[in-house]
């Protein structure tokens, strides 16, 4: 079948292609004319796709791209219409790629059994399960101890006056 998705039945379809002029009343024209009408065509956006069956066998079919972004197929399975996942099957060196990357995946994460995991002792179980202690809160910063004197004349400690109105007098230098 030609131009049809086999899993929405989406096809061509017909229409019309409308060529209007003028304002419309309401932004202050006089009115939108019509001043054509052509037939056009719908077209779905079909693609065609390798698809990897649940029975492991490899089958091209022509679907709509909504089709490819839900990530759903219906596909008859038993003489029964069932909703699949869609699976796209690998190519050449793709294949041979993705076969290595399932090997390693299955070679890096081996599975341990429960009888396994309860005979290690507690210290080794408890350094690899176990998560890293959290780091000790730190203190807010109202808490810190004041930030050091700045450079500016104002924060500077200023000699008090030789002649105040206070009436004190700062001792002369002592020279030792």
């Amino acid at each position: 079948m030609g131009r049809t998705c086999q899993v929405t039945g989406k096809k061509t379809r017909f229409g019309n292609q409308i060529a209007r002029r003028g304002m419309a009343k309401k932004k202050g024209g006089v009115g939108i004319k019509i001043t054509g009408i052509s037939r056009r065509k719908f077209k779905p956006n079909l693609q065609r796709v390798r698809v990897l069956l649940p029975d492991g066998t490899v089958q091209r079919m022509t679907i709509a791209a909504s089709v490819i972004r839900s990530g759903q197929i219906r596909i008859k399975v038993d003489g029964r219409l069932r909703w699949m996942p869609l699976i796209k099957a690998a190519r050449g060196r793709n294949r041979a790629y993705r076969e290595s990357q399932k090997k390693e995946e299955a070679v890096a994460v081996p599975a341990t059994p429960p009888q396994a995991a309860a005979e290690t002792p507690v210290s080794e179980t408890a350094a690899v399960a176990a998560p890293a202690a959290p780091a000790p809160p730190t203190e807010s910063p109202a808490a810190q101890s004041p930030a050091p004197p700045t450079e500016s004349p104002a924060a500077q400690p200023q000699a008090p006056p030789e002649s105040g109105a206070e009436g004190s007098k700062a001792a002369p230098p002592s020279e030792s």
